[in-house]
């Protein structure tokens, strides 16, 4: 599984139509098996999509996010987590130990809104183990 995460200082950055920066990690039974750095065009938020979907990304886990962009992603098929908060590993953990949907990582305001998308993204990811390659 190719999973993004948009970090600013290592948290999730706050807005992702203007994030620069995501981290993308390769998941394999729970764990991270390998992760990297990418920049995002900075101006251009279909840009940052047409570039995760160049990397194969199944999953984007970010903050606040524009309608448009997050309809888009989904019809690439990324399954997306809006209106994330947190610090980098401890979503990144939360996301491998399937606790993302917590509300202590919605962004204050969100919950609601951060909960019906979450449900809607394990039901795109659907039955498989989301966290295995095979």
């Amino acid at each position: 599984m190719i999973v993004a995460i948009s970090v600013w200082n290592q948290r999730i950055a706050p807005v992702f139509d203007v994030s620069r920066t995501v981290l993308v990690c390769f998941t394999r039974r729970d764990r991270v098996i390998r992760e990297y750095l990418e920049q995002l065009p900075e101006e251009d938020p279909v840009g940052k999509i047409h570039k995760l979907q160049s990397h194969k990304t199944e999953v984007l886990i970010c903050g606040a996010i524009s309608r448009n962009i997050l309809d888009l992603a989904e019809m690439f098929g990324i399954a997306v987590f809006p209106f994330t908060s947190g610090g980098l590993e401890s979503v990144k953990a939360a996301y491998l130990q399937d606790r993302l949907a917590d509300s202590g990582f919605a962004r204050p305001g969100c919950r609601r809104r951060r909960r019906i998308r979450c449900q809607n993204a394990k039901r795109h990811i659907g039955d498989k183990n989301h966290f295995s390659e095979e």
